[in-house]
């Protein structure tokens, strides 16, 4: 999560009362609660000493098969703010074998809420609402909301959200009875005693939203329950590539101290990574289907003497592709990582042995694949990330290469420069992969989206590092280009930053601040037409800067800048382009005559397809946009690079997409430009809007053009690493 849930203190007393599996688990009478927020503590336990409101709680009556214990909290004031935490820290001695959930609540827009629950003690813990896959503003002001959440009901909460979804005033939630995020059944088998934890966060931030009533209703045992392995059921029916493994994260519960296997397994084939032993694991299973359309696949599960089932109905979808062909295939498990999100990658050639490597990353490290025989690549070894992303959500990882070093940055805040010496791998024996450890590390700065590579010169640009003095990291220059002398690659020293307007090229009167973020960078020792430049450090950028202090606005650039006294950068130039949204990516022409630029969010802004900016920098004082070349899919245009008069693209959801230049001798024209080639590594949403794809983030990442060889690395949010080449 981006935010962290305040805790909160109560006077009030833990009420409970009887009810049968037919009730409805909301409304138990109690005196009214006092709530302060607090650095710490939780609300008053059941039977503690207090002055709340309704005296000492007596003794439970003895259970009744098939009755719920209703555990219950007046909250007031009860503020979402930036995270509520609802304690109920329970006596009662016995095992959970069903639970339900009613939260009484008022929220603008309670659709952009999430809320868990958690047993503290055990860390058994599950999704009740998570925010859909819209992320629209839903409901208006004043909405009210009584939520019911118990595996027996059969409405879906995400799912209702969008049938209330075409009013902006509608209310968001009807008072209903809804299906949990992640099913109850979870937690049966849990202990009852302890602490159980309401988490309420607000996602999108912005509006007020308070809770009034929060219960908890338990069906007790007295008896532990017998073993078994509840399987939570995929909420959606996943696509896959025929004849492709693909990776299918689950969570289910097995007894405890078990050890899971995979059993059988019909319609297709499949391996199991079982996760970390914990009250409820995260498991992956990787599988290949080998027909296309629908196909009903099942697993079972086996642990403890007992066996659970995840059923995954699967629509199978043929390889969409043209002149390029498929050499292999990695999923993320089998790259050492389940369950984590593929990003970048780069490669590398061992000048000594020839061999030719991938290194990609993922949300939770690098891993290492030596692609010598691309039909069967191998992997060496796995690098984990310095820090751990705590925040949630995609945290870039990025990677480039100089003597025979791997330099990686994430956006993990504190994570700093991991530094790998690319030649330990010869140590590799070709059986087990190794777990790889960093080289050298270097912290001067924290966060970081990107890294751009000056091979020639030894030195490093660092782009979107944004912590600052207040997080202990003084020279992070703003989010600009971050400027390392890494001639000495374990040994990285702070050269400089650029990250500051020039006097004579003004920023727009509505930008502020002065500072602009630099997303990507191609920087080099220039030999190209403008004579006036000739050896000189330059950087091409894609730049951004804040049309306010919190606009999610932006102003978006394609700029030089001189760093070759990286103490004393310039601004050669700045040129802003029409129909911007997020400036993404520049690279060069080998001749550095053109420049290429693409904007990570034009196309949904836009609704337009695949959108490339094209420059004629001859004059690199002054830049000339020459047009814009558009693919023939509609996707978001992501990492790109030129090698000879080709660009390859990786365009999220429409995967690798190769384009030729089709010079007439050194004069480019856009309209000449022509896709000649692709594969998409995701054809899921393919015959969205009439054929043309969705701009969705999701696909493919990075392409890699640069292997002797002309296998063509493609990474894959979802799917992995692809092995391509393209077809003589």
């Amino acid at each position: 999560m981006r935010k962290n849930a305040k805790e909160t203190r109560s006077n009030a007393r833990l009420a409970f009362r009887r009810r049968d599996a037919a009730d409805k688990p909301y409304g138990c009478a109690m005196g009214k609660a006092r709530v302060a927020v607090a650095l710490c503590g939780v609300l008053a336990a059941c039977g503690g000493d207090d002055d709340g409101g309704n005296g000492s709680a007596s003794d439970p009556p003895p259970r009744q098969d098939g009755e719920f214990t209703v555990y219950e909290r007046e909250l007031s004031p009860g503020d979402i703010g930036d995270g509520l935490l609802i304690d109920f820290n329970i006596a009662e001695t016995g095992f959970v074998s069903e639970v339900r959930v009613t939260l009484e609540m008022e929220h603008p827009r309670v659709a952009e809420l999430l809320v868990f629950l958690t047993h503290v003690d055990t860390g058994a813990g599950i999704t009740l609402l998570r925010l859909p896959a819209s992320t629209n503003p839903i409901g208006g002001a004043g909405t009210t909301a009584e939520l019911t959440f118990g595996d027996p009901f059969a409405s879906d909460a995400q799912d209702d959200v969008v049938a209330n979804s075409d009013s902006p005033t509608a209310q968001a939630y009807p008072a209903e009875e809804y299906r949990p995020f992640e099913p109850m059944a979870l937690l049966r088998g849990e202990a009852l005693a302890g602490t159980w934890r309401l988490q309420v966060l607000d996602f999108l931030a912005g509006a007020d939203g308070r809770v009034e009533t929060a219960s908890l209703s338990f069906i007790v045992s007295d008896e532990p329950l017998p073993a078994e392995v509840q399987v939570a059921q995929p909420r959606q029916v996943p696509s896959a590539i025929t004849g492709v493994t693909q990776d299918q994260p689950f969570r289910y519960r097995a007894p405890a101290g078990s050890t899971p296997t995979l059993g059988a397994v019909t319609g297709g084939s499949a391996s199991f990574f079982p996760g970390p032993d914990s009250a409820i694991r995260s498991g992956v299973l990787t599988y290949s289907t080998p027909t296309e359309g629908n196909v009903e696949l099942s697993f079972d599960i086996e642990a403890g003497g007992a066996t659970g089932t995840l059923s995954l109905p699967v629509q199978s979808l043929p390889a969409r592709r043209s002149n390029v062909e498929l050499l292999s295939h990695l999923s993320l498990a089998e790259l050492g990582y389940p369950g984590s999100f593929g990003l970048d990658l780069w490669g590398w050639t061992d000048p000594v042995e020839g061999t030719e490597y991938v290194i990609i990353g993922n949300d939770r490290g690098v891993s290492v694949v030596d692609i010598s025989t691309p039909e069967a690549p191998v992997l060496v070894g796995t690098l984990d990330t310095f820090l751990p992303n705590e925040i949630g959500g995609i945290a870039s990882r990025d990677i480039k290469i100089y003597a025979d070093h791997a330099f990686i940055v994430s956006e993990v805040r504190a994570h700093g420069l991991q530094i790998f010496d690319l030649t330990e791998l010869r140590d590799f024996d070709g059986t087990t992969p190794v777990a790889l450890q960093q080289t050298a590390h270097f912290g001067g700065f924290g966060n970081a989206h990107n890294i751009a590579m000056d091979e020639e010169s030894g030195i490093a640009y660092v782009v979107g590092a944004t912590q600052g003095a207040d997080e202990g990291f003084e020279d992070t220059c703003s989010g600009g280009l971050y400027v390392l002398d890494v001639s000495t690659p374990a040994l990285p020293t702070f050269e400089g930053c650029f990250s500051g307007a020039s006097p004579a090229i003004p920023l727009p009167d509505t930008a502020y601040p002065t500072d602009v973020y630099t997303h990507d960078a191609h920087c080099f020792v220039y030999a190209g037409p403008d004579s006036d430049w000739s050896g000189q450090r330059l950087c091409f950028t894609a730049d951004s800067v804040r049309e306010a202090p919190t606009s999610p606005n932006f102003d978006n650039f394609f700029a030089v800048a001189d760093v070759t006294d990286p103490a004393n950068p310039v601004q050669v130039s700045r040129l802003q382009y029409a129909n911007s949204a997020f400036s993404h990516q520049a690279w060069l022409t080998e001749d550095q005559r053109y420049a290429f630029l693409n904007d990570e969010f034009d196309e949904r802004t836009f609704e337009s397809r695949t959108r490339t900016i094209v420059f004629d920098v001859e004059d690199v004082d002054a830049p000339v946009e020459l047009g814009v070349f558009e693919n023939p899919s509609r996707a978001i245009g992501h990492n790109f690079y030129v090698r000879g008069e080709t660009i390859y693209m990786a365009n999220y959801s429409s995967g690798l997409r190769i384009v030729e230049l089709n010079r007439d001798g050194d004069v480019l024209a856009v309209g000449e430009m022509e896709e000649v080639a692709f594969y998409d590594t995701h054809p899921d949403d393919d015959e969205q809007n009439e054929g043309l794809g969705q701009a969705s983030i999701a696909g493919a990442f990075t392409a890699y053009p640069f292997f002797d060889s002309g296998v063509i690395p493609v990474s894959d949010f979802d799917r992995g690493l692809f092995l391509l080449r393209r077809a003589p």
